[in-house]
C-alpha cells in the first residue's frame, strides 16, 4: 500500500515588499504569540512565474527548524493539489524529501517557473512556531535580479 508523501496545510500568509531594507517578507498572520525567539539563516528558493509575480518559497526542513512538526501541531490539513495550481496560502510539505513549499499565488498560467536561490532568515517564535521568511532583494541598478521585479507586485509596509 502506497501512502501520498505530500501533506498540504491551510495557514494564513502575507507577502510584503519592505523597501527601506529591500527585503521580501512572507507572513504567517495568524497564531502569533509574543516576539521571535529565534532566529535561522538556511537556503531557500523562491519560485517566479513569466510574469515575475512570486508564486511561493521552497525550505528545505531539518531538526532545528522543525516545520514539518509545526505543521501538523498547529494547521488544519487539507488534500494536497496533485495536478495545476497551489491555492495561495497553503503549505504543502514533502515528508519523503523534508520540504515544504509555502503558496503566495498561484500558477494560474501554467507556463514556465523561474526558480531563485536566496539565503533567507526564519524567525521562530517562543514555542517553535514559524513567524515570518524574511529574503533580500537586490534592487540597485547594476545588480537587480528576478525578486525586484517580483516586489512591484507585492503590498508595501
Amino acid at each position: 500500500m502506497k501512502t501520498n508523501p505530500l501533506k498540504a496545510y491551510k495557514v494564513p500568509l502575507h507577502a510584503l515588499w519592505l523597501p527601506r531594507t529591500d527585503q521580501i517578507e512572507i507572513r504567517v498572520t495568524a497564531g502569533r504569540r509574543g516576539r521571535p525567539r529565534q532566529a535561522i539563516r538556511k537556503e531557500v528558493t523562491v519560485r517566479l512565474d513569466q510574469a515575475s509575480r512570486l508564486l511561493g518559497v521552497l525550505v528545505p526542513d531539518d531538526k532545528r527548524l522543525g516545520l514539518g512538526r509545526w505543521l501538523r501541531r498547529s494547521w488544519e490539513e487539507t488534500e494536497a493539489p496533485l495536478d495545476g495550481p497551489v491555492p495561495p496560502s497553503t503549505v504543502v510539505y514533502d515528508e519523503a524529501a523534508q520540504m515544504a513549499y509555502f503558496s503566495v499565488w498561484p500558477n494560474l498560467s501554467g507556463g514556465e517557473i523561474q526558480e531563485v536561490h536566496r539565503r533567507a532568515e526564519l524567525l521562530l517564535g517562543e514555542d517553535g512556531e514559524l513567524m515570518l521568511i524574511r529574503m533580500p532583494v537586490k534592487v540597485r541598478r547594476r545588480a537587480e535580479d528576478a525578486l525586484s521585479a517580483a516586489a512591484g507586485y507585492l503590498p508595501n509596509r
